[in-house]
């Protein structure tokens, strides 16, 4: 089988992802392009994130009897415990030690897109002995996994969201040394050695 290479939704679905349920719930937005814009930036368009982004939005607005939803309101929904551990559950549950530490690594950088060398690099820095194919398999986990999407030939984190709390939340480095020991045992049983710091 081949992967399909599924990608974020186009810019005029994606809006209409967005305002047309609201619109069909009498709820309207105070300043529609300008949300518009933020929510797909934040969700990266992507289909899934977009739809729990709103639902849990509309279920809220809904609960507290508004009828338009505004830019601050949205600013507070974004702080909301839960929506945070929506959008870094992926990157967490990840179930191969070697892709979710280079998920996590990706995250750390502080940089949102990178090329297959890019990558490659880093895991070198960490000490990993990566095969350009190994690194196309993993970067290819990571879009499965909702991580990394598709952009114009190179990766890019998924969705501004999942940066943004991977680096609000402050677990990062905590999460990073966690993934690296898990990924050393690994190696030390198998029989190749990592270094001590990643």
């Amino acid at each position: 089988m081949d992967l399909i290479q599924l990608g974020p939704l186009d810019n005029s679905s994606a809006r209409e992802l967005l305002l047309k349920p609201f619109a069909d719930m009498n709820l309207s937005f105070s300043k529609p392009e300008q949300i518009a814009d933020q929510v797909l930036r934040f969700t990266g368009r992507l289909p899934h994130l977009l739809q729990f982004f709103c639902m849990t939005l509309m279920r809220l607005a809904i609960e507290g009897q508004m009828h338009t939803i505004s830019v601050d309101q949205i600013e507070m929904f974004k702080q909301d415990f839960l929506v945070a551990q929506y959008f870094v559950n992926p990157v967490l549950t990840i179930e191969d030690p070697e892709v979710r530490f280079i998920g996590l690594l990706l995250l750390a950088r502080g940089k949102r897109r990178f090329s297959l060398p890019d990558v490659r690099q880093i895991a070198g820095r960490a000490g990993l002995r990566m095969s350009f194919e190994r690194v196309l398999d993993v970067c290819n986990d990571l879009v499965i996994n909702n991580v990394l999407s598709w952009a114009d030939g190179s990766y890019q984190i998924a969705s501004e969201g999942l940066f943004f709390y991977a680096h609000q939340m402050n677990y990062l480095n905590e999460a990073v040394d966690e993934a690296y020991q898990i990924l050393k045992h690994q190696r030390r049983v198998a029989g190749d050695e990592l270094p001590e710091d990643a």
